[in-house]
């Protein structure tokens, strides 16, 4: 540091004056989000085919767009999941990957295979999966009254024409998304009596209105210099033009409405959303991509109270909002931070006599994050979960360097030095070994930048926050410290430099502990080594996960009947159980059926299906709500498939969820063909290995095989039959009208009947016009097919998922017994998935990026002590310390996930800087006063005791709040927090006492001739 900074106050103090502003006008042009802005390589196709079964669907659709697909480009894993009516297919690409020519390469292939697919399926559809897929919040609307058809009818409706597009004016809201309205349709009942007496056939009715729909585009007619546009419409628009038909046969003019009866009825629904067990409609809230969560929540609560003040008859609630777990994740970190922070400090005026030395020591916090902030918007970096979370990890650093600065600053003075020289020598003495500490501290980062996959690119935000608060903080303690320092005790004639009594009592300890240690050098070293061992056996018995277990108090229960009931049994029986744990949740939401969204289906369900949100006071007593349910289901309906999720996220959209730690997908010769797949399971509920065995997920299907021969013989088109089928089920629209913003499907039927027997009674028009019952041609087959079949890059599956496995040895014995099963029945066999292969592959990565980061600071250290052989007494430690960390992992009840391994390679570039400050004090006592190995050792550790204990404790005490702290961003971040501090904990006591013993020894082996350690410019005598 030169003198002139420290004689220039007000200059130093203008230029932090001066970042300090940009620093607050960056944060207040900050956005805020959950999570940081990441490119998800995914995409999605969905196809949907209103008539088609979950089989045909498959074999018709779903597969052939799937090997088309698998031929992308850097294509990672693909997924399909076929249902009645509807199919997706997922992509997942590898990261990195251009997502929007992926996109593009998606459209040409799709296109490619059209031709292969039914001509009446439409276009499938193909989104990118980006961080606003998932609705930010939901809004269910329901009457304040007593719900009939009429008057949801009327509600649905006015939600569509009103609400929604009241909510879509929203600037930062992309589109609103929407289930459970209800449509109506206009039904038109031959009459038969007038029909037979005017020889008129349904076949001529729907001709006839068919031909009435004319459109006709506009003539433009050119008269001199005068242009008309003529433009003529005789096309039917509303109800009312229907009413004024005339139908002309054989000269005769009919009225329509005398041949036809025309009324308005209910579109038969397939799926509906209960509220609390009363029926709304539910909308989802899609943002825009570069809208500010802090912006949309404002728009949106000054929206939502608008509309119920202006609508005091019906009831908005809002729930599953994103942007209130948002701003609570945010403030909880926000709070850990400032507390964390208020904890370091506190700490340093427990140590320091002179308070204006810990005020000092304080305004470096305040002063380095708000320069951060500069450095986040520079890095277009947003206020998220994980940076914020980097702020609170890096706080603890960032008083560290002004620690070491006032601490060597206050020694020169107590030795005589002039309070210039002090400040000046006593900032550059110790830049060294501080900055080769903050770029250990750094390089641990730069390998998790690269880890595979979206986990390496989500942490990019907390590296950069911790990397921008360390090299701010240590710009800050050499040159803004100092000076202000000279300023505050330039007029103190005397000054008292003895420390406090307690502090003096504790480094006289400590030199006592240090002597007996050295007496004992081979028990110590032996401790550490089974220390080392213990550690080991710890993280081995640990269990592990892909993330760690976040807190919450909403969860979903996913439910399938395996029966064939209807929509109004599925609401029936959801009814029964939101009423048996009404008293116990806060909010309930259930999506019976299969539902109307569009760009967030989540998990597709028939009408057989059900999925429930829920949430409760308290997340404690969440599992005990669902295990109440999960059980009532099982009593009563014990052929049902009930399985607990947790409530979508944005964590788990980036990270991929919970998936089965095994799936086993046995994949069927043909899909058809079930019966192998019943011997299977017979099979698996034998092995005493599957705790369960869920049904197989079935439903009956009434299959009509037609006798082409006796076709053929009474002269009948096949289409005839679909025609007759479609009339008499109420399906076949002819065309649509309009009312209001809408359009209203017009349906011609056959008169209703009860419990009609389409098969016997059923007739269909041969080419004379006779009519041929059904039960002549064809034949009704009760049978039963798949509810849904998934595929992959293996083909078509069924799959079953095993949750209790934990250890991939356990995986190979379970799959070992599976595999035995299988092999004794024909057509089928079985591949597998799931998590736990995956969670391996990331443990084995991120083992790989603790040597990485172990080697970079390896090689640091080296060019620190010019020497090959110091470094490795530094690194020592690291194993030792991670007793530390397994130790207060299982007292805490964590697992080894990918936070908690984050937390040891964090804790490894931390703790390192203890010892490699007390290394370089001791040296520079050796090389420069000239002492011997001893004296050095015992007045380096008085001279570096409290700093280091100071340091230490700061870190400790900043992590502290995360141990206490609630929401998901600091779940997220608790098993990193418990792996520092108990690596440091630990760690503390073997920078103070073991690596300087580990430095004797190679001292007496170089003293003896037997291994030379220094350079030739530093050879030290002993």
């Amino acid at each position: 540091m030169h003198k002139e900074i420290v004689r220039r106050p007000i200059a130093v103090g203008m230029v932090f004056l001066s970042l300090a502003i940009l620093g607050v006008v960056s944060l207040l042009k900050l956005p805020i989000a959950m999570l940081p802005k990441v490119s998800i390589p995914q995409i999605t196709v969905r196809t949907q085919m209103a008539d088609a079964s979950a089989t045909v669907l498959e074999q018709q659709v779903v597969q052939n767009l799937r090997n088309s697909l698998m031929q992308l480009p850097h294509l990672k894993d693909i997924h399909s999941d076929s249902r009645d009516g509807s199919g997706t297919i997922s992509l997942r690409f590898y990261y990195g990957t251009d997502i929007d020519r992926a996109f593009v390469a998606t459209h040409e292939k799709i296109d490619r295979t059209l031709s292969m697919l039914p001509k009446e399926l439409e276009r499938p559809q193909v989104m990118k999966a980006s961080v606003t897929d998932l609705p930010v919040c939901y809004i269910q609307v329901t009457p304040r009254d007593s719900v009939t058809s009429t008057n949801f009818l009327a509600l649905s409706k006015f939600v569509h024409s009103v609400v929604l597009r009241r909510l879509e004016q929203i600037p930062e809201v992309a589109m609103v998304d929407q289930s459970g309205v209800m449509r109506s349709q206009i039904v038109l009942i031959p009459n038969s009596p007038m029909l037979q007496m005017h020889h008129i056939t349904m076949d001529d009715l729907e001709r006839y209105l068919r031909n009435s729909q004319v459109h006709c585009n506009d003539l433009r007619v050119v008269d001199g210099a005068y242009e008309f546009f003529f433009s003529y419409n005789g096309s039917i628009q509303t109800r009312a033009d229907l009413e004024k038909l005339y139908y002309k046969h054989e000269g005769v003019t009919i009225p329509l409405k005398e041949l036809v009866s025309i009324e308005e009825r209910m579109v038969p629904h397939q799926g509906l959303v209960l509220d609390g067990g009363k029926r709304a409609i539910s909308l989802a809230v899609i943002q825009k991509s570069e809208a500010r969560f802090q912006d949309l929540k404002a728009s949106l609560n000054e929206v939502m109270n608008d509309l119920t003040a202006a609508y005091p008859s019906l009831h908005f609630e809002v729930n599953r909002d994103q942007t209130t777990l948002l701003s609570y994740a945010i403030e909880n970190l926000k709070q850990s931070l400032w507390i964390g922070a208020l904890l370091a400090v506190i700490v340093m005026f427990f140590f320091m006599k002179d308070f204006r030395v810990s005020l000092l020591m304080t305004i470096t916090i305040p002063i380095s994050l708000v320069i951060c902030f500069m450095g986040f918007y520079w890095l277009h970096i947003t206020m998220n979960l994980i940076s914020i979370s980097g702020l609170i990890l890096g706080v603890g650093m960032m008083i560290d360097n002004a620690i070491i600065v006032m601490d060597n600053i206050t020694q020169h003075r107590e030795r005589g030095a002039s309070l210039e020289d002090a400040c000046v020598v006593g900032a550059s003495e110790v830049f060294k070994p501080m900055l080769s500490s903050a770029l250990t501290t750094c390089a641990v980062f730069v390998p998790l930048i690269f880890l595979s996959g979206i986990s390496g690119a989500l942490f990019y935000d907390q590296a950069m926050a911790i990397t921008l608060g360390l090299g701010i903080s240590l710009l800050v303690s050499v040159t803004f410290l100092p000076v202000v320092y000279r300023l505050i005790f330039q007029h103190d004639t005397k000054v008292d430099f003895k420390e406090t009594h307690w502090v003096e009592k504790l480094i006289d300890i400590y030199e006592r502990c240090m002597i007996f240690c050295m007496r004992r050098r081979g028990l110590i070293l032996s401790l550490s080594l089974v220390v080392m061992v213990a550690g080991g056996w710890i993280g081995v018995m640990l269990p592990k996960q892909m993330i760690p277990t976040v807190a919450q108090n909403e969860f979903g229960v996913k439910i399938s009947w395996n029966r064939p009931v209807t929509l109004v049994e599925n609401r029936n029986r959801v009814t029964q159980i939101l009423d048996g744990v009404k008293d116990k949740t806060t909010m309930s939401v259930a999506y019976v059926g299969t539902q109307d969204f569009v760009m967030f289906q989540g998990d597709a369900t028939g009408v057989g299906d059900a999925m429930l949100y829920l949430s409760t006071a308290q997340s404690d007593s969440l599992d005990v709500v669902a295990q109440m349910i999960v059980d009532g289901i099982y009593d009563v309906y014990p052929e049902a498939s009930v399985s607990v999720v947790p409530s979508e996220n944005f964590l788990t959209l980036f990270l991929g969820g919970e998936q089965a730690p095994v799936q086993a997908r046995f994949l069927l010769d043909d899909m058809e063909n079930i019966s192998p797949l019943h011997e299977v399971w017979d099979g698996l509920e034998n092995l005493s290995a599957l705790d369960t065995v869920p049904e197989i997920s079935l439903k009956e299907v009434c299959q009509i095989e037609l006798d082409p021969i006796k076709m053929q013989a009474w002269s009948i088109d096949p289409q005839q039959v679909e025609k007759m089928l479609k009339r008499t089920l109420g399906q076949e629209t002819i065309l649509t009208v309009s009312e209001g913003v809408s359009r209203v499907p017009v349906v011609l039927t056959m008169p209703r009947q009860k419990d009609f027997d389409f098969m016997n009674k059923g007739c269909v028009l041969n080419g004379q016009g006779d009519p041929i019952p059904l039960s002549h041609i064809a034949k009704g087959l009760a049978i039963e097919r798949l509810k849904n079949i998934e595929g992959g890059t293996v083909g078509s599956y069924y799959p079953l998922d095993i949750n209790h496995v934990e250890q991939l040895k356990d995986a190979n014995l379970l799959m070992s017994a599976i595999n035995k099963v299988v092999d004794r029945v024909k057509n089928v066999s079985v591949v597998y998935g799931g998590s736990i292969w995956e969670r391996d592959s990331m443990i084995n990565e991120l083992i790989g990026v603790f040597v990485v980061s172990l080697l970079l600071l390896y090689l640091i250290m080296t060019i620190q002590f010019e020497s090959f052989v110091l470094p490795f007494i530094v690194l020592v430690e690291v194993p030792i310390d991670l007793f530390g960390v397994m130790g207060m992992l299982w007292i805490f009840g964590q697992s080894i996930n990918l936070m908690s391994l984050i937390g040891v390679v964090v804790m490894s570039g931390i703790i390192i800087n203890d010892s490699i400050l007390k290394i370089d004090t001791i040296q520079a006592l050796m090389i420069q006063e000239h002492m011997s190995l001893y004296r050095a050792l015992l007045v380096g550790g008085r001279r570096r005791f409290k700093s280091i204990v100071m340091t230490s404790l700061t870190t400790i005490f900043a992590m502290i709040p995360f141990l206490f702290g609630s929401g998901i961003g600091n779940d997220l971040q608790v098993p990193l927090a418990i792996s520092v501090i108990g690596g440091m904990t630990l760690g503390t006591l073997v920078s103070l006492f073991v690596v300087p013993l580990l430095f004797v020894l190679v001292m007496k082996r170089r003293r003896n001739g037997k291994r030379r350690i220094y350079g030739e410019s530093k050879n030290v005598s002993l």
